[in-house]
């Protein structure tokens, strides 16, 4: 029900928005009033507006009052009564420029950011995502059955594509360790599906494709009808026979515009987060501040009319005490004008925080890349970097070869995983001409990749990376040694060496307080190598945090070598789950943990 002052306002804007009494005669009608009996003739337009106000509020219908206004005079901007804001009017410029703006975001998502990883310092941009990107797994098999057309035949289908559940899902949260690939998720899809509402006709959906199985069968539980057809599977001597067929499948026709916002920034806006506009208008401010605010008003109409897709990066990547506002901002999508839009949003594992999250939405976890995934990232980086013209047939099938024998050592294994460390091995064997033999080398040549130049690509436009030497008036020998130290210390106190470590974050700040000179740098340190570099694993929340050490053959201590390494990106930083609920594991009464 609106108070006396809105219906006061929806008077108004009806008497200006349909400003002779035959308009308001003819809406009165459409809603079932008859006119005679609620707005004489003698009075004027403002008292005929009240009377058909009041009398809609009489029958408790003030909501199709402002919807039939709304759908009459779109240009309205209602809200001040609870209605939609003004749709603009989209001109032929406004679509010119939208066109532009999805130019541009294909070519930048498109962009891997190559230079700031090359070991050398040379422009490597020659590879880009499209050429080498992993079509992911999640730990969650969506399962359908229907009827297949014959009485007692099902038709059994399922997948686990993370593209697969995006696709089918209007809303979805996406986990993942550090460098498992979920901004890179978000990137593909939106340098796809920005190319495909520049060319419809083009092939670009079909690059947002997955594997979907199918069987027929009698049985109608799908697990079981699922383990019925594995163990025929595995009995079947040829294709033929094989009771399950593998089929690909893309993304729908109707694709809808991609809308990429990276959540840290939002963050740092002055949002409300109740508004289900919070995020539009941050989106639509974004635009405006890059130079492309003709093309606003085009992609509210799309948003209006539920073409969006907001691809929300980076729920962890919020500070801890704002997160909470920033769930409530995307659950708020879910009501006001942009209802019918669709969302997906990323968070580390260990910082995602259910109870802070929007309630009965799909929550589906990235899983470490399989065997067959490695080698085709592989074979694709060297093939590109072949066609490019910077290595020779027999040097790309060589290196080829010499990476893909090189990650199936076990203990090389678990970083080839890892989409971004295995991005780095690659980077590591091409530039330096050969992956090195010692465990050690590699992992240092990791850790400077990371460090110092793997965060410039995450960086938001027109923000450096901040010079973390110069701030902390030290060396990257140094900064490399004091991570050592960290690193030897909390494995050095593990009941396992084998195992995964904890050190309590006093130890870490007094140690970096000693290397450093300052409380202040030791601070800046932990911020940047825990938030930024994630070479610190962050645990924990408000009345205790920590930063988590992986196990040795991950971090590289072993056999008392004094090295901490990249690989900690495959363990994830921050808040756990409900209120208090912290991993620390050796933090006393009180305490903070860290690890490395």
């Amino acid at each position: 029900m609106l108070s006396k002052v809105q219906a006061s306002k929806l008077a108004g804007i009806l008497a200006e928005a349909l400003d002779d009494r035959a308009a308001l005669v003819a809406l009165a009608t459409a809603l079932g009033e008859n006119p005679n009996n609620i707005m004489p003739e003698e009075v004027t337009v403002r008292e005929n507006a009240d009377d058909l106000t009041l009398a809609m509020a009489r029958r408790n219908k003030l909501d199709e009052l402002i919807n039939a206004v709304h759908e009459r005079r779109p240009d309205i901007d209602l809200t001040p009564v609870g209605g939609p804001p003004a749709t603009p009017l989209v001109t032929q410029a406004h679509v010119t420029a939208l066109k532009t703006w999805l130019k541009r975001e294909a070519q930048r998502s498109n962009a891997l950011p190559l230079a700031p990883l090359d070991p050398k310092g040379r422009d490597a941009a020659v590879v880009s995502l499209g050429q080498v990107f992993i079509n992911l797994d999640t730990g969650g098999t969506a399962h359908h059955r229907e009827p297949a057309g014959q009485e007692g035949v099902y038709h059994h289908r399922r997948h686990s594509a993370a593209l697969a559940h995006i696709h089918n899902k209007r809303q979805i949260i996406l986990l993942g360790d550090p460098g498992s690939g979920k901004s890179t998720l978000l990137r593909f899809l939106t340098h796809c599906l920005a190319l495909h509402a520049l060319a419809p006709r083009g092939d670009w959906l079909k690059a947002l494709s997955w594997p979907e199985e199918h069987i027929l069968t009698a049985t109608i539980d799908p697990q079981t009808a699922w383990q019925e057809a594995e163990k025929q599977q595995k009995k079947a001597k040829k294709d033929a026979e094989q009771p399950i067929q593998t089929i690909k499948k893309w993304w729908i026709e109707d694709a809808p515009l991609p809308l990429l916002l990276e959540l840290r920034d939002f963050a740092r806006t002055a949002f409300d987060p109740q508004s289900p506009l919070a995020l539009w208008q941050f989106a639509a401010d974004r635009l405006r501040r890059q130079g492309f605010e003709e093309a606003v008003p085009a992609l509210e109409k799309a948003a209006r009319q539920g073409r969006l897709l907001f691809l929300l990066d980076g729920v962890d990547e919020v500070p801890l005490a704002q997160r909470p506002a920033v769930w409530q901002a995307i659950q708020a999508l879910s009501d006001g004008p942009y209802l019918e839009n669709r969302w997906v949003t990323t968070c580390r594992i260990l910082s995602f925080a259910p109870a802070e999250a929007p309630g009965g939405v799909l929550v589906q976890t990235l899983q470490p890349l399989n065997q067959e995934q490695i080698n085709h990232f592989i074979e694709s980086w060297y093939g590109v970097l072949e066609a490019a013209g910077e290595l020779k047939p027999e040097q790309a099938a060589n290196m080829t070869e010499q990476l893909q024998t090189a990650v199936q050592r076990r203990r090389l294994q678990e970083l080839a995983e890892n989409p971004m460390l295995l991005t780095i091995m690659a980077l590591v064997q091409t530039y330096h001409g050969t992956l090195p033999d010692e465990r050690a080398k590699l992992y240092q040549a990791c850790v400077k990749t990371l460090l110092l130049r793997w965060q410039k690509a995450k960086e938001t436009e027109g923000a450096a990376l901040p010079d973390v030497l110069a701030a902390l008036e030290t060396t990257q020998e140094n900064l490399e040694r004091l991570l050592w130290e960290i690193a030897w210390q909390a494995h050095s106190q593990a009941p396992e060496r084998q195992q995964a470590a904890d050190i309590p974050e006093d130890d870490v700040m007094k140690t970096a307080r000693a290397q450093l000179g300052s409380y202040a740098k030791a601070e800046q340190f932990i911020e940047y190598t825990e938030r930024r570099a994630h070479l610190l694993v962050g645990k924990g929340g408000p009345d205790g945090a920590g930063v988590h050490l992986p196990p040795p053959h991950l971090s590289g201590i072993s056999g008392g070598l004094p090295f901490g390494g990249a690989a900690s990106l495959s363990a994830g930083g921050g808040q756990t789950g409900g209120a208090g609920g912290y991993l620390a594991r050796s933090a006393g009464p009180g305490g903070r943990n860290a690890g490395v």
